[in-house]
């Protein structure tokens, strides 16, 4: 009986050590979903990033609407990029581009990534984002 049990207690601590480690090692939460309020073409969403950590945002557009995205930090400089790709593997930069704003046409309707970098920097390990995102037709 006290082997079983001590057998269930490794077990238990196993699973805890093991969920502690995949949220200390950074798994990614969920995209979380931009929407405009009734009768908004544009919102703005803010979120606080320490070196090269990331946050994802989702946005629904249709083929042939204007996109645009800008992005600042707190304090001033420029700490945080983003990245956008969309359904169907539609990228508007490369892995090498560094995008503090954009403005395009968008090619398909679906679903849009955007991911939110912080940059490493000694100073200011940890900044503010404020992320734009305006759509028209």
């Amino acid at each position: 009986m006290f082997v079983r049990k001590s057998n269930i207690l490794l077990v238990i601590i196993s699973i805890f050590i093991l969920g502690l480690a995949t949220q200390s090692f950074g798994q990614k939460a969920m995209p979380k979903r931009i929407q405009f309020a009734k009768g908004k073409t544009s919102k703005t969403v803010t979120g606080r990033l320490s070196n090269n950590q990331e946050m994802d945002f989702v946005i629904n557009a249709r083929q042939g609407q204007k996109l645009q995205i800008w992005i600042s930090s707190r304090p001033r400089g420029k700490y945080h990029s983003f990245s956008v790709l969309g359904t169907d593997g539609i990228d508007f930069a490369t892995d090498y581009d560094v995008n503090y704003s954009i403005n395009r046409r968008l090619p398909a309707s679906g679903d849009y990534l955007i991911t939110v970098k912080k940059r490493p920097t000694r100073r200011n390990r940890t900044a503010r984002f404020y992320l734009t995102v305006k759509i028209t037709n």
